[in-house]
């Protein structure tokens, strides 16, 4: 079943109303386009009065990861 989300909640969660991320929407080889159940082929970055969010369409960014050392790289002429 498809979350119906409220405009305040689309705020909150700065949710973009586009055709890629539409439950009616599937993709197809052309990035740029999607086959829309309701309007045919569109733009990915098309979005109608019928368009519902789908969560598992969403692409997640990756979380930053620190790094495994602080400073420079030890050499090998540093070995006293």
């Amino acid at each position: 079943m498809p979350i119906r989300l409220t405009k305040e909640q689309k705020e909150r969660l700065d949710i973009a109303e586009l055709c890629a991320m539409c439950e009616f929407a599937s993709p197809l080889r052309n990035e740029n386009e999607v086959l829309c159940r309701k309007n045919g082929v569109v733009s990915a970055s098309y979005h109608c009065k019928k368009f519902r969010y789908d969560l598992l369409k969403r692409k997640p960014v990756p979380k930053h990861q620190k790094p495994l050392l602080e400073g420079p790289l030890p050499t090998l002429e540093d070995d006293d």
